[in-house]
């Protein structure tokens, strides 16, 4: 079990394991872990949580994402020994920083939506697989009467040059030459 540590004048835990940081948010364990294969917590050196900072950048997340489980905005408290408040307004500072950029790259169309480039790239595999596995059947009877292997690598590059340009000009690859 990962120890927790917690705060001389307050008693509150700040750092720990999953199980703690769900019973510190008052969700699930599961919840928690959804969050850290996101990589939305913070650990220190020794992987346990951060649980000011966590708390910070999930409800950032969550609000972002308009869940109505986020909780209100969290952050130290100016007598924490975790950070400063200085410290704490700069991380703030620069996580909207990192939000107003990403989101600025994401209308400049710099930034694409992973789960559409992932649909678009299995769709375009698909479609370059089928296209290609339909080839032998076309051409079968045409190879079988060459005798010469120079001419069936001939007609097959033909066959798969054609195939690959009418894939491009369907929009299902980019033409590659």
């Amino acid at each position: 079990m990962t120890a927790q540590v917690k705060d001389d004048q307050e008693g509150q835990i700040l750092f720990g394991n999953q199980s703690q940081y769900a019973e510190h948010r008052g969700c699930t364990q599961a919840c928690v872990s959804q969050w850290n294969k996101k990589k939305w917590l913070v650990h220190d050196p020794e992987g346990r949580i951060d649980f000011e900072r966590s708390d910070f950048y999930v409800d950032g997340k969550l609000r972002e994402s308009g869940s109505a489980t986020a909780k209100p905005l969290t952050g130290p408290k100016p007598n924490s020994n975790v950070v400063d408040l200085k410290t704490w307004q700069a991380i703030e500072t620069q996580e909207r920083a990192r939000i107003r950029r990403l989101e600025r790259e994401e209308l400049e169309g710099s930034l694409i939506n992973r789960a559409e480039y992932e649909e678009a790239l299995t769709s375009a595999y698909t479609d370059i697989r089928q296209t290609l596995l339909g080839l032998p059947a076309q051409s079968a009877k045409e190879l079988a009467e060459c005798d010469d292997p120079r001419v069936v690598e001939q007609i097959l590059e033909e066959l798969i040059g054609r195939a690959l340009s009418d894939l491009a000009e369907s929009g299902g690859v980019a033409d590659v030459g």
